[in-house]
């Protein structure tokens, strides 16, 4: 059990749905309550434990299993780190105040035995657990929890991404060694969610800003990171004496001896790497899991599963610089999203396991407005656009172009990605955006390029994908306090109305009254177009070997694989 607090960034399209409960941040999520009741010397809401076993809890622990990381992370630096491969290490490595229960999706206590609401909203308590230690043996503290929070705040540990996602706290009480309490501005639906999901750190481990960070790990969760062996793996073994095994609601969690990630890029390596045993586990992409992974072993050696489930879907998008003078139209970027055939490509790429995305989060969520529809294909129609936007083919080479300041400029765009998949799937894009005079060139570059591009906001377009959250907050992706540098608005999109209502939604506990703002807010970005929305997974799509045992393919909010186990030799 696990909590996401903000929203990572994914590299490859199309998106892998595997744990989406990772317990570490970036733009992520967390809950609800379980357990409500007013206490009778004190105004709060108070949550305490009383929670179901989700496992197997007579699940044989032991044995070694092997995973695909899809990638290596850059760093594995807690405050500065970025892409989604860290996170899943750190969901293994670090503890949180509070979790979310991927069958319910309550928030539940964690490394709090109980937390306490104000009824104003603006204070929130934690009682710390008082058998909780770290991977050292050292007890858990509130100094830690505090050191946690300021650390954060500290310019010297360089905390970019996660220090606006802290900015509201007011003031933070320690009581005494187990109890603490974090004021807040103002109200906000997420504050219990980025406190309670805070990761704990160990003060006396994380104490000086200038000590490398990048390469151990300390901390108090599930599993201890034992190894990084650079370009090939990463190994992660089970912390036996994790303070969490002696809970009833986490029997049957986390059975595996240790772990093993690999990084593997290449669709038909992974899928023989798995027929092969040496992948236990594999997150499947469309064309692995319909024309890869065939053949006389799948069904008795390996399987493949095709999950329905309620999990956050994500989805690709290409993020237009809107900096540039050839995007900063809306009526361009409209018609650039009409040369993008969705159906053809869901058909042909995707194998229909996914769908056209309709706008700036997954349309199936309560806060996506249903009237809104994914893009048609019409190229006249976007001729017309681009026309009426003062784009023609002046010289008749083919291309479009304008007179901007003064100079022609031809409507030639460039457009990066750092995965070869999302490559091939642009190249129809490509050559339908060709025929009514717009030149487009795709571009292969590595992650890191990618990432220093995007953050000198040196490029025209860049295709990702964002991962997705339940109870969302566009706060981050599209407000334009986040059109900064190192901030998450990368495009730097900016529309007064969506900020005012992105801010009020904000205030706005009840989901069900804050939803129509949502909608407002889903409605408006969809149609500025500020992305090239393209496509969204319809099912969890994984493999795994046969040794590989659970209960079930998968939990009401994620497949749940970190409730499995490996089946004993006989």
């Amino acid at each position: 059990m696990s909590i996401n607090l903000a929203i990572g960034l994914v590299i490859s399209f199309p998106i892998a749905q595997t744990r989406c409960d990772y317990r570490y941040l970036q733009r992520v999520e967390a809950p609800l309550f379980t357990k409500i009741f007013l206490s009778s010397l004190i105004s709060v809401f108070s949550f305490s434990t009383a929670l179901a076993v989700i496992g197997n809890p007579n699940a044989p622990v032991g044995g070694t299993v092997y995973f695909d990381l899809g990638g290596e992370p850059a760093t594995l630096n807690p405050y500065t780190s970025t892409d989604g491969y860290s996170q899943i290490i750190h969901a293994y490595v670090f503890d949180t105040m509070t979790t979310r229960n991927p069958d319910t999706y309550e928030v539940e206590p964690n490394l709090a035995e109980k937390f306490e609401i104000s009824k104003d909203g603006l204070s929130f308590t934690f009682y710390l657990r008082k058998d909780a230690k770290f991977h050292d043996g050292k007890p858990i503290s509130t100094e830690d929890v505090k050191f946690s929070y300021e650390s954060i705040m500290n310019p010297d540990y360089k905390a970019i991404v996660l220090r606006p996602f802290y900015t509201f706290i007011t003031d933070v009480i320690v009581h005494d060694s187990h109890k603490i309490t974090f004021k807040v501005k103002e109200k906000y639906f997420k504050n219990i969610d980025f406190i309670g999901g805070m990761p704990i750190l160990e003060k006396s481990k994380y104490g000086n800003p200038k000590k490398s960070m990048n390469k151990k790990l300390y901390g108090s969760g599930p599993y201890i990171l034992d190894q990084w062996q650079k370009g090939r793996k990463i190994i992660l073994k089970r912390n036996d004496k994790w303070w969490g095994f002696k809970l009833d609601s986490n029997k049957g969690l986390y059975n595996y001896k240790k772990i093993v990630y690999r990084f593997v890029r290449e669709n038909n390596v992974k899928v023989e790497m798995l027929k092969k045993g040496t992948l236990d586990f594999l997150a499947m992409r469309p064309i692995a899991f319909e024309k890869l992974a065939v053949g006389e072993a799948w069904g008795k050696k390996v399987f493949k599963v095709k999950a329905e489930n309620k999990a956050a879907r994500g989805y690709g998008f290409v993020g237009w610089n809107l900096n540039s003078p050839k995007l900063n139209d809306s009526k361009v970027r409209e018609a650039l999203s009409l040369l993008l055939d969705r159906n053809f490509i869901v058909d042909k790429f995707l194998y229909n396991l996914y769908e056209p995305i309709t706008g700036p989060w997954n349309q199936h969520s309560m806060y996506a407005d249903s009237s809104v529809k994914a893009d048609s294909f019409d190229p006249q129609k976007a001729l017309k656009l681009f026309r009426e936007a003062g784009w023609k083919d002046s010289d008749k080479n083919g291309v479009l172009d304008k007179m901007i300041n003064g100079k022609k400029v031809d409507m030639s765009l460039t457009i990066i990605t750092a995965a070869d998949e999302t490559l091939k799937i642009l190249t129809t894009y490509k050559e339908e955006a060709k025929k009514v005079g717009v030149d487009i060139d795709l571009k292969l570059v590595e992650w890191q390029t990618l990432k220093k591009l995007r953050s000198e906001r040196k490029y025209e377009g860049m295709a990702l994908a964002w991962g997705g959250i339940v109870h969302l907050d566009p706060h981050q992706i599209f407000h334009s306090d986040n059109a900064v540098a190192g901030g998450s608005n990368f495009v730097d999109y900016k529309n007064k109305e969506v900020d005012k209502l992105i801010d009020k939604a904000r205030g706005i506990m009840s989901n069900k009254e804050r939803a129509p703002l949502l909608k407002k807010v889903f409605k408006q970005i969809a149609m500025d177009r500020p992305y090239l929305f393209m496509f969204t997974p319809k099912y969890s799509l994984y493999g795994h070997t046969k040794r590989m045992k659970k209960v079930k393919d998968s939990l009401t909010y994620s497949v749940g694989s970190e409730y499995w186990w490996v089946e004993k030799e006989k």
